[in-house]
């Protein structure tokens, strides 16, 4: 078995310190950040507001989903439910505004992501052609992400804490260079 039963308050512990993780970056890069505070379901999880936005800065604003979970462990990409692609789509189109797919992966010990309108352009990578549509699952190519920044150890380590994926299937950190922050 690849994972152990599913408990939806771990599920739920790990996400929210994603979504932390993510919007710290986010405040020392000079954002206010809002989240969504009604329960239940809701179509993004951070709206992020450059507090100065620089002349000529093009998106001051964007919303973002973050998602918790590593790569697929036999091919370098990560993916979302198909559904959730058409209201983060719908969200982006209507409120004019650029979407972000944050991933926060323990396993790779990093936070990458990039805008759905960037992951939208159709590519190759290793004879596969992203955006791949499988089921209900819409996968993207980790070569179309930009790295946000490495997690520490720590962060690694909680992450584990929360995970409900056995440690056979977790692949090996790389911990090795601080990439530079591209910005939003």
């Amino acid at each position: 078995m690849g994972m152990t039963p599913r408990n939806s308050e771990t599920c739920f512990r790990k996400g929210e310190y994603g979504e932390q993780l993510f919007r710290r970056i986010l405040e020392k890069k000079d954002y206010t950040v809002y989240t969504a505070k009604t329960k239940g379901a809701h179509p993004f999880d951070i709206i992020a507001v450059h507090k100065c936005p620089k002349t000529g800065q093009k998106k001051p604003v964007f919303a973002a989903d973050v998602k918790t979970k590593p790569m697929r462990v036999f091919f370098s990409d990560t993916g979302i439910w198909t559904n959730h692609y058409h209201v983060y789509l719908k969200f982006s189109k209507t409120h004019l505004m650029e979407f972000w797919l944050i991933f926060v992966d323990q396993n790779l010990g990093e936070i990458y992501g990039n805008t759905i309108s960037e992951l939208d352009k159709p590519r190759v990578i290793d004879s596969r052609d992203y955006p791949l549509i499988d089921g209900t699952t819409r996968y993207y190519p980790k070569a179309a992400m930009r790295t946000i920044r490495l997690l520490t150890g720590d962060e690694i380590e909680e992450l584990d804490r929360c995970s409900q994926i056995d440690n056979k299937y977790k692949k090996q950190k790389n911990r090795m260079i601080q990439p530079k922050f591209e910005g939003f």
